[in-house]
């Protein structure tokens, strides 16, 4: 899935934050609604645990791929249904990925995990 739309990096959130205590509130809401039509073409995911790649379009290199946030992005999925849930029941790997093409936008992909992996965490 593509979602074409710059988003607000953990510096972003931090400044928003120092300079008023709602701000950040707001941003985010603001930035959830920006995305909801690319959300809504998402399908459901039924089987979990999942694990989920952001590969993080960038026009150039001076950008820290540290500072990129995928919160708002699963909680609007969340919100959407079209998560179960962004707990470590239902996400059990984020990967985060550069790609200096030129462009800002950010392409997701999602896989189920191996049950295997499951039964390792209880022994």
């Amino acid at each position: 899935m593509k979602i074409e739309y710059k988003f607000m990096n953990l510096n972003d959130t931090i400044n928003a934050c120092r300079t008023n205590p709602y701000k950040a509130n707001n941003l985010k809401k603001a930035e959830m609604e920006a995305i909801k039509l690319d959300i809504a073409k998402m399908k459901v995911v039924k089987n979990y645990p999942i694990g989920i790649t952001f590969n993080w379009h960038f026009k150039d290199k001076r950008k820290d791929l540290d500072n990129q946030l995928c919160k708002n992005l699963l909680d609007q999925m969340v919100k959407m249904g079209k998560l179960k849930n962004d707990n470590l029941n239902c996400i059990q790997e984020l990967h985060h990925i550069a790609i200096i093409d030129g462009n800002e936008y950010v392409e997701i992909e999602i896989k189920e995990l191996q049950d295997e992996r499951n039964n390792q965490v209880g022994e």
